[in-house]
């Protein structure tokens, strides 16, 4: 086993462990980390740490918006959630660069309305 499939292991076998402890916010960690992983690979880090780093804001990213959006998916789709949370928590944590720079412009532009509004007082 080399050290690049250490993690692929430690993850798979601690959502079997505590899969049936956590329930699905076992399989939302694991599909966010295997996706942050992924976004990882496309993205320099210069040391482990910054490489933990990385994965852990990719799976707090998943975690706070896989939640809305599989509402969204079971009210307007009809797709159960308990089938979407782990290839949507896996794309939220692939994605996890475009979605971080979509909300901070979402901010930047809100501070800018707020702004604007302050100065007109």
């Amino acid at each position: 086993m080399n050290d690049s499939t250490i993690p692929f292991v430690v993850t798979g076998a601690l959502t079997a462990a505590l899969g049936p402890i956590l329930g699905p916010y076992a399989l939302i960690v694991f599909g966010a980390v295997v996706g942050s992983i992924l976004a990882m690979s496309r993205t320099p880090t210069a040391t482990r740490m910054d490489g933990l780093k990385f994965i852990g804001i990719g799976v707090l990213v998943a975690l706070v918006i896989t939640g809305a959006c599989v509402w969204a998916l079971e009210k307007y789709l009809g797709i159960p959630g308990n089938i979407a949370l782990m290839p949507l928590s896996f794309v939220i944590g692939a994605s996890r660069n475009s979605l971080l720079g979509l909300i901070d412009k979402l901010f930047d532009g809100l501070a800018a309305i707020l702004n604007s509004r302050g100065n007109r007082s």
